[in-house]
């Protein structure tokens, strides 16, 4: 078996540093994706007070349960 030359070891080595860096910049991209999501989320629902299903701001009656609830104001 023959070893692995500096240059071939140098160019895998490269290869896994910008593999590494992609995996990283795709993380922090789902992190942020999802810390935005919950912002907008956050924004536009509110939990119903009978049954705690998220529904829209502007709904006068819960979906799940069928209640009647107090619309929250829409920023």
């Amino acid at each position: 078996m023959q070893g692995v030359s500096e240059q071939e070891q140098a160019a895998i080595e490269l290869w896994l540093y910008i593999i590494d860096g992609l995996v990283f910049v795709l993380l922090l991209l789902l992190i942020v994706f999802a810390f935005a999501i919950r912002f907008i989320a956050k924004r536009t629902t509110h939990p119903c007070q009978w049954c705690m299903e998220f529904i829209s701001k502007k709904e006068t009656v819960c979906p799940r349960c069928g209640k009647n609830v107090v619309p929250a104001h829409v920023a």
